[in-house]
């Protein structure tokens, strides 16, 4: 009995080792990995842009329709440019600005950032999405990046005029937006001075139809020739773009 209770002990150790064996173990250390991935995938779009809770402190100067004309102050921001896709090159780029705004600069200190993260076209494929320094006004004061893909540089102060557009950001939206905003200003003292950017407050929902947007173009006021009243001459005062 003794010994087929050992046989039978025996053969349940070795059928359990056998099992063992069967089970990947190595893998199991890639789990949290693929779970956080998969937690990352229900996530809303543009989730990383929840980092930075503040805003920038904008003054509404004038409301024209759905237009409103806005002043931002000089500051400073941290940009980067990402090649490719409209939505992947603006995570890539979060991915990036998260890195260097939480510590991962030569200083190794933590910063404070400003919304709407600001996305502008850069060049044929190549996007600069950019986010505003808090307390940040001298672009020498902030830590330097460790590498090349962050930059630091001073912003002017600029005045936009900025249009809500339903919908997630992309090529078509800019368009549209583009377009309305030039036709309204075009009987008003404000004329278009720059490129439009997309401006994003906050991620975008599941449901891509509720999502919402911002497109803004700098603008300067319009300066007429006095001498020439009949055909109101018209020039652009100097104006910086948003994002450099």
């Amino acid at each position: 009995m003794i010994n087929q209770a050992a046989e039978l002990t025996g053969s349940s150790s070795e059928g359990t080792a056998a099992d063992d064996d069967g089970i990947p173990i190595r893998r199991l250390g890639k789990v949290p990995g693929a779970i956080l991935k998969y937690c990352e995938r229900l996530l809303p779009r543009d989730w990383r842009v929840l980092q930075w809770n503040m805003e920038t402190d904008e003054v509404a100067v004038e409301a024209l329709g759905p237009v409103e004309i806005r002043r931002v102050p000089a500051g400073c921001i941290a940009q980067t440019c990402v090649a490719g896709d409209m939505d992947a090159a603006r995570g890539i780029a979060l991915v990036r600005l998260g890195q260097y705004l939480s510590g991962d600069n030569r200083d190794g200190v933590s910063l404070d950032a400003e919304r709407p993260v600001v996305q502008q076209r850069n060049g044929p494929g190549e996007w600069l999405v950019s986010v505003r320094l808090a307390a940040i006004q001298n672009a020498a004061e902030a830590p330097a990046p460790r590498g090349s893909s962050i930059s630091v540089v001073p912003q002017d102060a600029a005045t936009l005029a900025v249009v809500k557009v339903n919908g997630g950001p992309c090529e078509q939206a800019i368009a549209r937006a583009e377009a309305a905003v030039v036709a309204t200003l075009e009987h008003t003292r404000w004329i278009a001075s720059g490129r439009a950017t997309v401006r994003i407050h906050a991620p975008g929902s599941l449901l891509p139809f509720a999502d919402s947007c911002e497109i803004a173009i700098p603008v300067v006021e319009r300066v007429f020739d006095a001498a020439l009243p009949t055909t109101r001459k018209e020039r652009a005062t100097a104006a910086s773009p948003l994002v450099r």
